[in-house]
């Protein structure tokens, strides 16, 4: 059994590896392709794929962040640059990894990874050739949702084997907004601590980032209870729910800053929102 400092150390360095993102990634996911009656068929090389594939993504950029001149040494980024090197070799291992792992997936899902592949490493050059003040920043938060979602939620569209309806791009929507919503909630209140690069909560100031926070919060509230009657089976009734549980959650965080910036709460809590999936699993 581990004791409360060496649990504490554990935790602590799954966070700063993005383990409880990439875990989030994964259940929803796992959700998606249970999508509706919660008796879905898992793919399960394409799951471990996108696992692996967010672990990568968020790897890569903080060892791109780490090699800028101007970047902002955060605990994370200092824990990211201590252990450069061996994280490099990881990341080569989950390359092959995921390479023999394509050979299990459909023409379609391959195609779509592609694009989703191409649009990220187009983004994460531009953003490490440009500065912190950069206009190319501003667009952080809603090409990542973009590309989070369409990995977690979009490719069980792509390639789920039946009829794809109404249902199932409303729950991509709402999924998306959550995900934008954590995303600028985030960059929110990292501008409280440290010396940001330019970002969508800089552009509008506190007060717009707040009331577009909760904007997406009673968006979702409203857009998944009017969409409720349409389901037809109740696992998709669950999923309409958790989804309002999930932005509740990040709403709420906004409307506490005090008491969530204390040990970065704001991301523990934040990311584990999309925990609140495994009760579906």
């Amino acid at each position: 059994m581990l004791n409360t400092s060496q649990l504490r150390f554990f935790l602590r360095n799954a966070h700063y590896l993005n383990l409880d993102i990439v875990a989030g990634a994964v259940l929803c996911h796992l959700v998606a392709q249970k999508l509706p009656s919660g008796h879905g068929q898992i793919n399960i090389p394409q799951t471990i794929i996108l696992g692996l594939s967010v672990f990568m993504a968020y790897t890569a950029d903080r060892l791109l962040d780490i090699k800028k001149i101007d970047y902002c040494p955060t605990p994370r980024h200092e824990f990211i640059k201590n252990r450069a090197e061996i994280l490099k070799k990881v990341l080569l291992i989950c390359v092959v990894i995921c390479v023999v792992l394509c050979f299990w997936l459909s023409k379609n899902i391959l195609i779509f990874g592609f694009i989703t592949l191409a649009v990220s490493a187009l983004y994460f050059v531009a953003v490490f050739k440009s500065s912190k003040s950069s206009i190319i920043q501003v667009f952080k938060e809603p090409i990542t949702a973009l590309v989070y979602s369409a990995g977690v939620w979009g490719s069980t569209l792509i390639d789920s084997g039946r009829a794809i309806g109404p249902l199932d791009y409303a729950f991509c929507i709402s999924f998306s907004l959550i995900t934008f919503q954590n995303l600028l909630l985030f960059s929110w209140m990292e501008a409280f601590v440290a010396d940001q690069a330019y970002s969508l909560p800089i552009v509008f100031g506190e007060k717009t980032t707040r009331k577009i926070i909760m904007f997406i919060f009673v968006f979702v509230l409203i857009f998944n209870f009017s969409i409720v009657f349409l389901c037809e089976f109740a696992y998709q009734r669950r999923t309409l729910f958790f989804e309002i549980l999930m932005a509740l959650g990040l709403f709420s965080i906004s409307q506490n800053t005090t008491f969530f910036l204390k040990n970065e709460r704001y991301r523990w809590v934040g990311d584990s929102v999309f925990w609140l999936m495994i009760v579906m699993i």
